[in-house]
């Protein structure tokens, strides 16, 4: 009971738990395993790319979050109505001040069908391997107050130091998407509409460090985004709204991002490579306001975060909120510019 005491404690102090909260990113677009397995493979032929964020860098031994991906179309072809994708994905919690690790690693498969010209829709499935560990041998413990202080030498009164649970797990999601015009074209007009809803966690998988047999909550997402660029501008915006809840927790996030294209890519020059610049602000409910910032050049992407906290945990974080780096290598070959119907 004490222990369970202790980790509900920190649940608390990093308001999303281990034991019923999945991992968190304030760049979710950039990680399409994660946000929903209908996206794989859905705008880019091949998409490799590594994630990082400290979250809390306030206070000593951070929140981390590591996070690797890639994924391809299969069978993606000029005249053709349908493909596949298929990718791989792995993302790992770690916290020093508790040894407590959570990890995922993911297989991926997509399928998008073109059922007009500019609407597209898409369906994934993914099995993922998840495990939890903890070791509580650097805890601090209820049977080891003496009456005026903490006494290390006094037994924790709790069996074992090492816990460590792993299962598979699963989550599916679906995805419309509306697009039309080149985006990394100055002259022309173009407009994208996404939106997609997911869940992961099966509900009959249970996890538990305590014995027992608690189902872990799944996690519902819907996300929407569109993106639009007038004919003869540099400049597209892109609103965006991003929804999860899982069991009794609640996560919105909302805002703006822009691009600026510095470069249009030449048919004619292969020196002349494209580039872009991408910032952005948003808001998760009740908890911080994001910052972001990027760099697109050819095939290579280059972005940035900053959470500026605004939560209860403001104080206890000396205001310091979370960092998220990314960096991702996408291809585009232009194999499915036309398709054998029209609307």
């Amino acid at each position: 009971m004490v222990r369970k005491i202790v980790l509900h404690t920190f649940l608390f102090c990093f308001s999303y738990s281990f034991y019923a909260q999945d991992f968190h990113f304030s760049q979710y677009n950039l990680v399409p395993f994660w946000l929903n397995p209908a996206m794989v493979a859905g705008t880019n032929d091949v998409d490799v790319g590594v994630i990082y964020r400290t979250q809390y860098t306030g206070v000593n031994n951070p929140y981390n979050t590591y996070g690797a991906f890639a994924d391809a179309a299969i069978n993606k072809k000029r005249g053709k109505n349908s493909y596949f994708g298929l990718g791989l994905g792995f993302v790992q919690d770690n916290n020093q001040n508790l040894q407590y690790k959570s990890s995922l690693a993911a297989l991926s498969l997509s399928y998008h069908l073109r059922v007009t010209r500019n609407n597209t829709i898409s369906a994934g499935f993914q099995p993922f391997f998840f495990q939890k560990s903890m070791n509580y041998a650097g805890l601090k413990w209820g049977n080891q107050f003496d009456g005026s202080s903490y006494n290390s030498s006094l037994p924790t009164g709790e069996s074992g130091t090492y816990s460590q649970q792993s299962k598979i797990d699963g989550s599916i999601g679906f995805n419309y998407q509306y697009s039309k015009g080149v985006h990394s074209s100055i002259v022309e007009r173009a407009q994208k509409f996404q939106i997609g809803v997911s869940m992961f966690h099966l509900p009959f998988v249970h996890y538990s460090f305590y014995g027992s047999q608690e189902t872990i909550y799944s996690r519902y997402g819907v996300n929407v985004s569109y993106t639009y660029k007038p004919a003869n501008s540099k400049v597209s915006i892109n609103p965006v709204l991003f929804f999860q809840k899982q069991g009794p927790a609640n996560e919105i996030i909302f805002g703006c991002n822009a691009l600026f294209i510095l470069q249009e890519a030449s048919g004619q020059q292969s020196f002349v490579k494209s580039s872009s610049l991408t910032a952005g602000i948003l808001y998760r409910v009740q908890d911080a306001i994001i910052i972001t910032a990027g760099l697109n050049f050819e095939h290579f992407c280059f972005s940035f975060a900053y959470d500026i906290n605004s939560s209860p945990l403001i104080t206890s974080t000396h205001s310091f909120g979370a960092v998220e780096l990314c960096i991702r290598y996408r291809l585009n070959k232009g194999r499915w510019s036309a398709i054998a119907s029209s609307n």
